[in-house]
Order: C-alpha cells, then structure tokens, then sequence
C-alpha cells in the first residue's frame, strides 16, 4: 500500500507594504507562507542597483533601510519549501523625500493687534503631518496654528501678546509616520 500526499501550492499572505521617509528603516509586518510541505524559507529578489532591501528568511520582515534612496520599489518575495516548490507575492516599498518646512516668515505686531505671518508649507515626508509650536520665552499661549491643510499652516501672534517681547518660536511638523522637521 502506497500513500501519496499532495500539498496545495504555497501562499504567502499577510506582511505588509512598506512607507518611509528617506533617512529612517522601517520594517514590514511578517509575511506568512501557507501550504507546501515542511519548513518554508523566505527570500527577496532586489534589483542588483538597489541595496538596502531585506528580508527575514525565518520570520518574513522586509526591512527597508534608512540608507534607501527615495523612490517607489516593487519586489518579489519568495517563499520556498523543502522540496524547492516556491510562492510569490510583491511587496511594494515608498521611500520619501525627508520632510523640509519652507515659507513663512517673522511676525511683527504692536500690542493689542493680532498678526498672522505668511503660509509655511512641510513639503516630501510622508502623507499628511501634525503641527507644534514652542516659546523659547515661554508665551507659547500666545501663538496658534492655523491649519490650512494638512501640509500648510500660518502662526498667529493673539492681541495679548506681551509688549516688549521679542520670542523665538520653533515649528514642528510631525509626519504620520513619525518622522519630524523644524
């Protein structure tokens, strides 16, 4: 009496596409490979031009690295039985530009007036950002952000702002990745 088994075809399910911004590795949830037989082993086909593209070979976790140009990736997992049968599946990889803040500008005010200053604007970095602003001398409650979008805001300096007051402020965007300018 012979038994012959014969397993379904290998999926790779689950893990995760990858966004970034240049300058920070982030990693991909794990990829899961199902069916084929015994142990399978994960492996990563990466263009010969692009380094810093990894994968976990036990666990499934692409790692993108910090050194990663900024650009769009697509590549190829493979998972591999013991018997060499493989599965596939793409993982895609975005790396942006690091975030900068431009525009802007100084406010200048006399007390009892309210003055907003022009559009700063976080450009690259990934998706849409939060804003914080700091007081080097403390008066923080006297500023606020306006948003415009989720990329642009204005600092208003409120009718009572201290006379005699010449403060520093510090303009943070923090993109939803985590990733923060000033």
């Amino acid at each position: 009496l012979v038994t012959i088994v014969v397993n379904p075809a290998i999926v790779i399910s689950a893990g995760s596409d990858i966004y970034t911004t240049r300058g920070v590795a982030r990693n991909s949830t794990a990829f899961v490979a199902s069916n084929g037989t015994s142990t399978k082993t994960f492996s990563i086909a990466v263009s010969p031009s692009t380094s810093g593209i990894t994968i976990n070979s036990s666990t499934g976790v692409v790692t993108a690295a910090a050194s990663l140009s900024p650009g769009i990736y697509y590549e190829t997992i493979t998972a591999t039985d013991t018997l060499s049968a493989t599965g596939y599946k793409v993982v895609k990889i975005t790396v942006n530009e690091k975030q900068t803040i431009t525009g802007g500008g100084n406010i200048v005010t006399t007390y009892g007036i309210p003055m907003t200053s022009a559009q700063f604007k976080a450009i690259n970095g990934t998706y849409g950002d939060t804003w914080t602003i700091s007081s080097e001398a403390g008066q923080g409650s006297h500023y606020k952000i306006n948003v415009v979008d989720s990329k642009t805001v204005t600092i208003t300096a409120d009718s009572t702002t201290p006379s005699d007051l010449n403060d520093t402020i510090t303009l943070t965007a923090i993109d939803v990745r985590g990733d923060s300018t000033t």
